[in-house]
């Protein structure tokens, strides 16, 4: 029974594995610990994430459309063209992960921290990011289009190319040391 399995795997650590385009959509993934797995084309659609460990995952083309990624952990993933649109993001740390290519639009990534992320040709559109951390950031060709960055911290953050048609709480943002 489905419910005795999510129950299983709430928490579980992998240790190590190798789950190329695997199904966990609407998975009951609550603080599991897949950091360091190959998870390449995985599908974690409407998965539940929240407080899960994926540091130096291999995230390449996986799907995380709607998932509940509240407090997960993405430092140092490679996530080239995965796809997150619509996921509720907030809280989790995405710390020098490699984001080129990743659909990020239309999340809630409030307090999100990207700070030393390679976010090249990301697509943020109509995404909130009130309060997320971009110290240190590289971005390039990033679209922000009618993004909400009120309170975004954007300090020491190299940018060029990038959208900001429509975005909401420009004024306030943190932009010391940043180069353009």
């Amino acid at each position: 029974d489905r419910e005795a399995v999510a129950s299983r795997l709430r928490g579980f650590s992998f240790g190590f594995g190798f789950f190329w385009r695997a199904n966990f959509s609407k998975t009951d993934l609550r603080g599991a610990d897949l950091s360091g797995l190959d998870l390449h084309a995985v599908n974690f659609f409407g998965a539940d994430l929240r407080g899960a460990n994926l540091t130096r995952c291999n995230l390449m083309g996986a799907n995380f459309i709607g998932a509940d990624l509240r407090g997960a952990k993405f430092d140092r993933a490679d996530a080239h063209g995965c796809d997150m649109h619509g996921s509720n993001a907030a809280n989790a740390s995405f710390r020098e992960a490699k984001l080129m290519g990743a659909n990020l639009s239309g999340m809630k990534l409030q307090s999100a921290d990207f700070s030393l992320a390679d976010a090249h040709a990301v697509k943020f559109i109509n995404s909130r990011l009130n309060g997320a951390i971009f110290h240190s950031t590289k971005i390039r060709g990033v679209d922000f289009h009618a993004a909400d960055l009120t309170d975004a911290d954007f300090k020491d953050v190299t940018m060029h190319g990038t959208n900001f048609a429509g975005a909401k709480g420009l004024k306030g943002l943190n932009l010391k040391g940043t180069r353009y």
